[in-house]
């Protein structure tokens, strides 16, 4: 179980290191261990570990923070724990970059190693 702790300790760390507010830091780590609930539905690393994905709900949240200053720092918060879970499963060798693993038509843990 050390997977999930480590994608919830991660964001809670870099946030809390930056001066975030604790909530956000904690919102950030509970979103970051959210892509692993795929495998409930037994498709785990699928499109939900996209990091092309989970980057652009970022670059979306950030551009709605630009255009308007009410949107809420919980949004960023949640892209940015989102995003850390796909670095970390690709840094880690376990994830693919776009969802899908190169030349596999379903992936699955064992064939994105």
């Amino acid at each position: 179980m050390t997977e999930p702790a480590l994608h919830f300790s991660v964001p809670f760390a870099l946030l809390s290191v930056a001066g975030a507010d604790p909530v956000l830091c904690s919102l950030a780590s509970v979103s970051a261990i959210l892509p692993d609930l795929d495998v409930f539905v037994g498709v785990h690393r699928s499109s939900t570990h996209s990091v092309m994905l989970h980057g652009l709900f970022v670059m979306l949240a950030t551009l709605m923070r630009a255009i308007d200053p009410n949107v809420s720092y919980a949004v960023l918060a949640i892209g940015i724990g989102l995003i850390s879970h796909g670095l970390l499963d690709v840094v880690t060798g376990y994830s693919p970059v776009c969802g899908r693993c190169p030349g596999k038509s379903s992936p699955s843990s064992s064939d994105c190693k």
